[in-house]
């Protein structure tokens, strides 16, 4: 935990604080430390010595994605925060290496050629041979490419945050079209010639009764969506697809969450559980979806799959646990036919029921530990499934038969994990978690919102909230969506230590350090809205002098784009409960990835919302300039800073304001590595806007994600002020902060 002597105008540099919102305090959950093999180093059960090349430097080694040869020898393993590519032989050894400079999400091949799916705003594709040497480069594909599909000379690329899938020329290079798909398309499949799409979240609204991802298909002779399907209720958090090799049925791995229920309990899937659903490509309908859970043991946070070459089994990795499950499909498939037939012992007789089963398929499924941290691609080639661990930066084979662990490979040299890699790691570890449920990821993917509303305990029962993202929450207190959480620091050792949801003999103090060390470096990922380059497009930059006239930057004003101050919200006339509080103003930063929009997730269009506040508001706002607006708020980022304030805290207690209190603690954040020396300045203003006196005071060099802790006391400012401002510059007095106003 950070802790600051008592000085006047001096630095100090803390260890990582603790914190993260306490937006569902019975959901969060969290996760053990890695244990086994140190990072980096490389074992085998069943193959020779692995020789990892040094292409990361200090870099972790993240696997993100698994692909093979067309013959079989060789496997590719693409690495996110490595920005790296690998080529690993049949005999285990790494043969080669590609540096893409940017991360890669994910590698595929198609015959003879490598693709490596790279980079986010203006994601690209880097097309190679066989053993990695480049061929050509596909620009501006869409906004961080994830998963891609050949076919015909045509390349179908899903677009994770365009929310299209970008049909390519695959000679040429040429762009033929964009279609729309839904929230976050996270993987393809291939059936003849139609592309399923799985799409991460929901997209309903959160306040409806039937809440869902849906999976889309795109006929790829017309290049345009032919269907789309309904997955159950609180079906979302989706990871990958997969069809048998017939064709005839598609496997979808996903969270089923239980949101329509408070949050009471974890017993039995009470709040989240975790399945595979099927489709049958016939009528492009769910057929059923299953859990992988045990009664009491969860199977938290599915993520990658993988078919046997003829069909008889399905693989799936676990992330929240790192275990592989195989399932017996002829097993599931008996199973399925008993639901309603004549004389079947089993206590449910409808298809739609075997979701709410646990014990559907403990007969069809086994579960394999892996040993690592999170296992999330899958991958199966000549007789093995190959797992792909993210945190552990290794992929395990398994053997397919005997259902063992046979061989480790090492892809470098791993560095010892630093704060905000194990604030990562605990967030999405159900390890430590009440029978393994559930991790943090499984309401908050990547730390953002998950769509769907909970009746979260911390303001009481019987009052639904949309699912905040975490971006910013050390940034802009008070938390919650009623602001009765002080801080996100708060909230975490709340959550941590405060709820009996967890597994004995954690350390629930080091958890909450390394968790709000990773909550706290989060930064925004550039919006979709934006051109190819960041910058605004013209439709957002009338937005943006919309956004000012019309006054929205009066409760969402630059750089965090919240006042942090509590209004009466106009979108309680939606809420049928007993909810009547004011509400805490959010931040507008990111907010095109905190769909669907209002406090209780009423609003699925921001052109709509706008016009609704503006009305509202007593004013007008015709259809052009509303889309423009929404233009602009969809585009809120980051406003480049280097250093971030964080946050102001008083000796009362109080955050963000004036106060009589003499101490004050200010914090900044080093958003960016900064080699230059900065100071900050406190300017403080008379009730007039007068400037009365300034303060300088040293900031010196930091590493990105470096926390600067500065306490200072009343003696050194001026009696009488009203406001002040902190500011950050360098030595030329180039701004390096967006400066933020402290007022009463």
């Amino acid at each position: 935990m950070e802790k600051n002597k008592r000085i006047n105008m001096r630095t100090v540099r803390g260890a990582v604080a603790i914190g993260l919102t306490a937006l569902l305090s019975v959901l969060l959950f969290l996760l053990v430390s890695c244990k086994g093999n140190k990072p980096g180093q490389t074992t085998t059960t069943g193959g020779g010595t692995v020789n990892p090349p040094s292409v990361t430097g200090d870099r972790y080694i993240s696997p993100s994605g698994i692909a093979f040869s067309s013959d079989g020898t060789s496997v590719y393993v693409s690495d996110a925060t490595g920005e790296a590519v690998y080529r690993i032989a049949s005999d285990g050894n790494i043969a080669g290496s590609y540096p893409a400079g940017e991360a890669v999400n994910n590698v595929v091949t198609a015959g003879d050629e490598v693709y490596m799916l790279v980079g986010g705003l203006g994601g690209r594709i880097d097309v190679a041979s066989a053993d990695l040497s480049l061929k050509k480069q596909i620009k501006s594909v869409g906004h961080t490419p994830v998963d891609l599909v050949v076919h015909k000379n045509r390349l179908y690329v899903a677009n994770r945050f365009s929310c299209t899938v970008a049909v390519i020329d695959k000679d040429s290079g040429d762009r033929l079209a964009d279609i729309a798909v839904g929230c976050e398309p996270m993987a393809l499949t291939l059936v003849g010639d139609d592309l399923y799409v799985a799409c991460h979240l929901p997209e309903d609204a959160a306040d409806s009764a039937d809440v869902s991802a849906y999976i889309y298909v795109i006929d790829t002779g017309k290049n345009s969506v032919s269907d789309k399907i309904k997955m159950v209720n609180g079906a979302g958090n989706v990871k990958d697809i997969t069809a048998a090799p017939d064709g005839k049925t598609i496997y979808v791995s996903h969270i089923v969450s239980r949101y329509q229920y408070p949050t009471t309990q974890l017993d039995a899937g009470w709040v989240n559980t975790n399945a595979i659903s099927v489709i049958d490509t016939a009528s492009k309908k769910i057929s059923f979806t299953f859990l992988l859970d045990d009664v009491e043991h969860g199977a938290p946070n599915p993520w990658g799959l993988a078919m046997s070459d003829d069909g008889s089994k399905l693989y799936c990795a676990l992330a929240g646990t790192d275990e592989l499950v195989c399932v017996d499909i002829s097993k599931l498939n008996s199973e399925y036919k008993r639901v309603g037939a004549s004389g079947s012992t089993l206590p449910i007789t409808k298809k739609e029921d075997i979701v709410n089963y646990i014990p559907f398929a403990r007969n069809a499924k086994k579960r394999i530990s892996l040993g690592g941290k999170g296992a999330r691609a899958v991958g199966f080639n000549n007789g093995s499934v190959y797992v792909a661990e993210y945190f552990t930066g290794k992929v395990k084979v398994v053997d397919a038969g005997l259902l063992t662990v046979s061989a480790e490979i090492g892809l470098g040299d791993q560095p010892k994990s630093d704060a905000e890699r194990l604030g990562e790691i605990y967030w999405n570890d159900a390890s430590i978690c009440y029978q393994n449920w559930q991790s943090c990821a499984s309401c908050h993917p990547d730390a953002r919102s998950g769509g769907f509303n909970w009746d979260e305990l911390g303001d009481g029962i019987g009052t639904m909230k949309q699912t905040k993202s975490m971006l910013y929450v050390m940034r802009t207190p008070p938390c919650l969506a009623t602001g009765l959480e002080i801080n996100g620091e708060h909230g975490v050792m709340g959550s941590v230590s405060g709820t009996p949801l967890w597994n004995k003999n954690i350390d629930s103090e080091a958890i909450s350090e390394a968790m709000i060390a990773y909550l706290r470096t989060l930064a925004p990922v550039p919006s979709p809205y934006l051109n190819d380059d960041g910058s605004l497009t013209e439709s957002a930059k009338h937005g943006k002098e919309l956004f000012e006239s019309y006054g929205c930057a009066a409760c969402h004003p630059a750089p965090l784009y919240t006042d942090m101050k509590l209004h009466d919200s106009p979108t309680l006339e939606f809420d049928d409960s007993w909810e009547h509080r004011k509400m805490d103003t959010p931040t507008l930063v990111e907010v095109w990835r905190s769909y669907p929009w209002s406090y209780i997730g009423h609003f699925t269009d921001m052109k709509e919302i706008v016009k609704y506040f503006v009305t509202k508001s007593g004013k007008k706002i015709s259809d052009a300039d509303a889309a423009d607006l929404a233009e602009f708020v969809l585009s809120i980022g980051a406003e480049n800073e280097v250093y971030g304030v964080e946050q102001v805290k008083n000796g009362d207690g109080s955050y963000n304001k004036v106060s009589d209190n003499p101490i004050v603690s200010i914090s900044l954040i080093a958003q960016q590595k900064c080699d230059k020396d900065a100071k900050m300045t406190l300017a403080f203003y008379d009730e007039k806007g007068n400037l009365m006196s300034s303060v300088d005071i040293n900031v010196g060099k930091h590493k990105k994600g470096e926390r600067i802790v500065f306490d200072t006391d009343r003696s050194q400012t001026p009696s009488g002020y009203t406001y002040y401002i902190v500011t950050v510059s360098d030595a030329d007095g180039n701004a390096l902060a967006t400066p933020l106003r402290i007022s009463k």
